[in-house]
């Protein structure tokens, strides 16, 4: 939980306060201002003088084409304060609103000029040089008694690299995100811009905001003409010009010393609330433990010494005082974390050491409604009990056994009381948490911090067999396959060490516990996560040392982010007394540093800034899910109302909320939250809606009580609906969920990264036990929740069995293999196929001499002429047949003494004689037991006794890959939101995508039901290829009707909209297709028939007798019907397609596979059986189909929704998404063979979303790409 008044140093830079509120605080709509001198038009935004001392406006003028194009420059307008005087002070802006990664524009007087720095910084330290090539040039400066002036060109301002992290802003989005800050105190080292060194600043503020026409004139290359000054700085000799990026004095890493050669059962990576407990267990368990903490000491009794002048002479850090917690937002150099762009704690105790120290006895419905059996309340009970028997948490931490300042405490809570409220003690009933008010539950024991350093970590120390190494960073676990053998270590601060610290051999084991963001890292660069984030450490400095490719896991790492969404309210009240903790860091007052020292009492002993009192509620949602509801008032202001009188009361969404993010990895190796998970679900944001209502309602009539934020005529609807949605202002630091314990395994499609012994998916020695284990929000600040987990797993991991390494013939690797990895010795894990691996000994690879084979068998040449891909060779052992990929994929295995010899697109069928067999039997296990060799009906001669089979597939139905093509647009529906949403390709991964339109919908119909489900994106054809897209869809709110109503006297139409660029839609109009003996028209898609020039257009229909015209009867089976069009305006008159009677069939999908209208795959579902399978026609739309396999052949069952597309670089390699509707949503799959009901296998789902619904996926070149990415985002 974050708590401060004032954003604090460098630390909180824009970053993330509850201050960082522009809807609340500062206008979200610019003010158009002209400079008087130059005649230049800006949008502009102005803080006033309260919110600032003095004020700062800032603004933008772009060239002409601006909004409606990406630019990469603007002209620039900077007027900031200076309170101190003239020619002091320093302001700034982040071009992208937060502090981490953006670029950051400084500025500052310095003499008679202004200076500026670009800036760049991926965690919460001073920002390095940024290292880019933005530019500025100067066209006006001004500096008077109290503000400074700045007028400037900025090119290469709106795209960012820096070191490989990239951003940019959208101009053409016409709306931005902006932050600022001021501080009244100049930078140290002003005249050298490359080597400032910034003072806190004391004001700042983020907000997004629209920009308008004004912004953009035809003026602004003659104004841009104008920059032509460059202020000149002087860091020694001639001086260096800031109109290039200055080059930042290097500084030396950190030394390191060299690992022991001990080996260790255990080796626990993060000292936090995870590990510390994990370690005591662990040691007390007789195993030797090696506990490494990336950070330094925080607290005294570890050799802390960061700590205020008045602490000197005591064992007391500023950790360790109670009152001084909030410091980390003042100052969090060499305590955040460098390598995340949220604030988190790189120091002994992580969180716990760092945090207001809130301590909550867990509530037994967090743990039932998000974990899986093994995890219940009832389960971890007695972990619960061991852990409050050491840490029991007290409500009065001052050791007088009094609470201070409860005047606000006190007035909220008799409000709430007031209104039906009940006050109890909280951890006293861990149950009750709906309209509950109660008083702090802390950590704090003595009246100093406690938690895991001050009980598990001091009996840890007193063993032997326990080590603690600080100031060191884990880079990678090493591994052979899924077995780790030790962990490499660099130093992250001098003192650590470096090299490779191994576990003991065969039994020993790896836990991280690094934290949310530091554990999911080091998975990443250990080669266990989705592809996309593995690509980019390859890509990375790690890329020459990182674990081949070959042995990637790829595992849903980094989903499932989630956070408590954090919305501050402010109320005042005469009665409140503030209390300034930042100032008692320096000049504490007296008699209250004197109650500390002597006797551990008075305000010093509570947490920063006087928190209190802690109130809940639960919200039952449209939905039907219960969402819990924290609240906590502290006494101080907050989106721009002062201290003082202020109280703000930050209400957490936690438990039943449904939105979750993802965190992604940079190719600098710094993590960010690339996807928030703040209000992403309509029904969360209800949520946040309905409490603040609530409270609003309960404190109506507590006296002299003034609501601040939302302000008076506000609603809290239009307070929250407006407010921004970013982690700058609506986090609260509880981040949980990158690496989710569960049974579904992620690399078979599931969810999970740990199972629920916290063992890490294709591994036998790698577990993960912090908050990103969680699969969901608990009710409060987790902290207590991890301990209780860490108390718990270190149970179930002491008693699972010894490791033992793999004998001959054992399994030793799979996809679904969760046994050990490991072998005996002189053994090696050898890949037979991705289901099953097995020790075996190395043989020598024999040499295959490879020379033409004299003469063919007639009707093997004449076979093979229908397929150029097709090679046949001879060599001593036999025959090979080479077929390319796309005729032939899953038949057989591949002889690896051939593989070398032979591209990795080309499959290799052996028909080996039997004297090779006789001499190479240690290969026997590697051929190819072969059910066909080519086509249909092929005769061969084999020297195999028995006689080879026929192979069936029809035709070579493959088109080649098509470099043109680098993305993929999907359309979809969303589960109860009947609206278009489009998803684009994450590069050119077909099974990875990102939401556009910041996860709204593109278009909701207007007309008909105001609905429409299946939407299906067709390409033009004909002279329209290229030129015109269109979307149909089923007119269907499911929410509105019934589903028996829906197919009785459902909507004849089909939604139609169309596109010249497939980006903008337009033209919606609803058409009839059907007559009225039809119940519905369902699914409707559509393909280009090249034979009639036409689209030929087609759905689902049931049919009712004439004798039932208000279709109250028994309808006919559902069929396939289809009409021709050429404008999706008029069509030709219904006709039936498809009618497998009495089967049901909807949903059909067609697929061509080839460009002359003869070949296609057909997808339908099986509405009886609730199937979905292929057929296939090799004689056009109209001719003959066949469905591989028979007739009880399928995909997959309990699925629908069928959508099919190519793959852009592989050639042969077709995708399906199913849509398991009874789960959810669409799943992808994918084939090397798409005409057959075989062979399809689950594709990795790590980057692919959940929730989608019936749509389709259109393959689309790099100008369309950019072109939606640039519009929707």
């Amino acid at each position: 939980m974050k708590f401060f008044s004032r954003a604090g140093a460098l630390a909180a830079l824009l970053a993330a306060s509850p201050l960082l509120d522009g809807a609340a605080a500062q206008s979200s709509s610019p003010t158009t201002i002209t400079d008087s001198k130059t005649g230049i038009i800006f949008n502009s935004w102005s803080a006033t003088n309260a919110q600032t001392a003095g004020g700062i406006t800032y603004g933008f003028a772009l060239p002409q084409n601006g909004l409606t194009t990406d630019v990469n420059e603007y002209i620039g307008y900077l007027q900031c304060a200076s309170k101190n005087g003239q020619g002091t002070g320093w302001c700034g802006i982040s071009l992208g609103g937060t502090m981490t990664n953006k670029l950051l524009l400084m500025a500052w007087p310095n003499g008679a000029d202004i200076l500026t720095s670009f800036r760049w910084t991926s965690g919460y330290d001073m920002p390095a040089v940024y290292a880019g090539d933005a530019k500025l040039t100067q066209i006006s400066s001004t500096i008077n008694a109290t503000h400074y002036t700045l007028i400037y060109r900025c090119q290469n301002c709106f795209q960012w690299n820096h070191n490989g992290a990239t951003g940019g802003v959208s101009t053409s989005a016409k709306s931005l995100v902006l932050g600022w800050a001021q501080a009244f105190t100049s930078p140290t080292n002003p005249s050298c811009p490359a080597n400032i060194n910034l003072i806190q600043h004391e004001n700042q503020n983020i907000h997004g905001t629209s920009i308008d026409a004004n912004i953009a004139n035809p003026s602004y290359s003659a104004w841009a003409a104008l920059a032509t000054k460059t202020a000149t700085g002087n860091c020694g000799g001639s001086g260096t010009a800031t109109t290039s990026v200055p080059t930042a004095t290097a500084t030396a890493g950190p030394t390191g010393v060299p690992v022991p050669s001990q080996t260790y059962d255990y080796i626990v990576v993060g000292a936090g609330a995870g590990g510390i407990p994990l370690a005591d267990k662990l040691s007390e368990a007789g195993k030797s433990v090696l506990l490494i903490e990336k950070g330094p000491p925080s607290s005294g009794r570890w050799g802390g010494t960061m700590k205020p002048a008045w602490l000197e002479g005591t064992n007391l850090t500023r950790f360790d005082v109670p009152g001084l917690c909030n410091e980390i937002w003042e100052n969090s150099a060499g305590v955040a974390c460098q390598d995340t762009d949220q604030m988190a704690g790189c120091l002994l105790g992580g969180g716990t050491a760092i945090n207001a120290a809130l301590w909550w006895k867990p509530y037994n419905l967090d743990w039932d409604y998000n974990f899986p059996s093994g995890w219940k309340s009832s389960d971890v009970a007695a972990a619960t009990s061991r852990v409050f028997s050491r840490i029991p948490g007290t409500t009065t931490p001052s050791q007088d056994g009094k609470v201070y300042l409860t005047a606000g405490r006190d007035v909220i809570t008799g409000g709430l009381k007031a209104g039906g409220w009940n006050e109890i003690d909280l951890n006293a009933n861990p149950n009750s948490k709906n309209r509950t008010v109660g008083k702090t539950p802390y950590m704090y024991s003595g009246g100093e911090r406690g938690g895991p350093m001050a009980t598990y970590l001091v009996s840890a120390s007193k063993r032997s067999n326990f080590k603690l190494w600080m100031n060191t960073a884990v880079k990678r676990v090493v591994r052979s396959g899924g077995h780790i053998t030790g962990i490499e270590v660099e130093p992250y601060l001098n003192g650590g060490y470096k090299g490779t610290v191994n576990v003991t051999p065969i039994s020993g084991r790896v836990i991280l516990a690094a934290g949310t963001f530091g554990s999911a890292k080091v998975l990443m660069r250990s080669g266990i996560g989705p592809k996309d984030q593995l690509d980019v450490v390859k890509s990375s400095t790690d890329g020459p040392t990182m674990i081949a490719d070959s042995s990637w896991i790829t595992l849903p790492v980094g989903y499932n982010l989630e956070d408590h969404t954090n919305t501050d309210t402010v109320v005042s009240h005469p009665s409140v007394e503030f209390y300034d903790f930042y100032e008692a860091y320096d000049a504490p007052n007296v008699t209250d540093k004197n109650a500390y020292l002597q006797k551990r009492s008075g305000i010093l002993a509570q947490s920063a800034p006087n928190i209190g009192p802690l109130f809940f509620e639960e919200l039952k949602g449209a939905d039907g899910i219960t969402r819990q509801l924290q609240y906590t008032a502290r006494m101080e202001g907050s989106l721009g109302a002062p201290n003082g009188k202020s109280i703000t009361i930050s209400q957490y969404l936690g438990r039943g909320a449904t939105s979750r993010g993802r965190m992604t990895i940079q190719a600098n190796l710094g993590t960010v939250v690339s996807t928030v998970p703040y209000l992403r679900d309509k029904n969360d944001v209800e949520a946040v809606i309905k409490g603040i209502e609530n409270l609003q309602a309960s404190l109506k009539n507590v006296p002299n009580l003034t609501w601040l934020f939302p302000e008076p005529g506000t609603t809290v609807r239009d307070f929250v609906n407006n407010m921004l949605v970013s982690y700058s202002n609506r986090r609260a630091n509880h981040w949980i969920g990158t690496n989710k314990l569960g049974t579904a395994d992620g690399r078979n499609g599931g969810d999970a990264v740990v199972d629920l012994n916290t063992k890490v998916y294709g591994t036998d020695n790698l577990f993960v036990v912090d908050a990103s284990i969680f699969p969901g929000m608990v009710t409060t600040n987790p902290s207590s929740y991890i301990v209780v987990a860490s108390e718990h797993a270190a149970a179930k991991i002491l008693a699972l069995a010894t490791s033992k390494a793999g004998a001959l013939y054992d399994q030793c690797g799979g996809s679904t293999w969760n046994g050990s990895f490991q072998c005996a010795a002189n053994l090696k894990c050898t890949v037979k196929d991705s289901y099953y691996s097995q020790p075996r000994r190395v043989p020598r690879r024999p040499s295959v001499p490879i020379r033409a084979l004299p003469r063919l068998h007639d009707a093997t040449r004449a076979a093979m002429s229908r397929y150029p891909p097709a090679i046949t060779l001879g060599f001593s052992g036999g025959v090979v047949v080479v077929v390319s990929m796309t005729a032939m994929e899953a038949q057989g295995r591949v002889y690896p003494g051939l593989r070398d010899q032979w591209s990795t697109s080309s499959v290799f069928l052996v028909i080996p004689s039997r004297p090779f067999l006789r001499d190479h039997a240690a290969h026997v296990e590697t051929m190819p037991s072969f059910k066909a060799l080519l086509g249909a009906g092929l005769a061969a001669t084999a020297v195999f006794a028995s006689p080879i089979q026929s192979l069936d597939f029809t035709g070579n139905l493959a088109p080649r890959a098509d470099p043109s093509l680098t993305g993929y647009l999907g359309a979809f529906f969303l589960g109860a939101d009947p609206y278009v949403y489009l998803y684009l390709s994450n590069g050119n991964n077909p099974t990875s995508y990102r939401a556009l339109n910041s996860g709204s919908p593109v278009i909701k119909p207007t007309k008909g039901t105001g609905g429409v489900r299946d939407p299906a994106i067709i390409e033009g054809g004909g002279a329209e290829k290229g030129k015109k897209w269109y979307i149909v869809g089923t007119d269907l709110d499911i929410g509105k009707t019934t589903w028996d109503a829906a197919q009785r006297q459902g909507s004849k139409g089909i939604f139609v909209w169309e596109s010249t660029d497939l980006v903008n839609w337009s033209g919606e109009r609803l058409v009839v297709v059907e007559n009225s003996s039809a119940g519905m028209v369902w699914a409707p898609e559509a393909i280009w028939d090249p034979s009639k020039g036409q689209y030929l257009v087609h759905w689902a229909s049931k049919f009712y007798p004439s004798s039932d015209p208000n279709h109250t009867g028994a309808p006919g089976p559902i069929v396939i019907r289809y009409a021709y069009t050429s404008d999706f305006r008029t069509f030709s008159a219904p006709q039936t397609y498809i009618d497998k009677s009495p089967t049901n069939i909807i949903d059909l999908n067609i697929l061509p596979t080839s460009s002359d209208g003869k070949s296609f795959v057909r997808f339908l579902k099986d509405e009886s059986l609730k199937t979905v399978f292929v057929e296939v026609s090799t004689t056009g739309l109209f001719g003959t189909w066949t469905r591989p396999g028979g007739s009880s052949a399928i995909i997959q069952s309990s699925v629908e929704g069928p959508a099919s597309f190519w793959d852009n670089q592989v050639a042969g390699r077709a995708h399906v998404l199913l849509d398991f509707y009874g789960a959810d949503g669409y799943r992808p799959y994918e084939t090397g063979n798409v005409a057959s009901n075989s062979g399809w296998t689950a594709s990795s789902r790590t980057g692919f979303p959940s929730g989608l619904r019936h749509g389709s996926v259109l393959p689309i070149n790099q100008t369309l790409y950019d072109a939606l990415g640039r519009r929707w985002g």
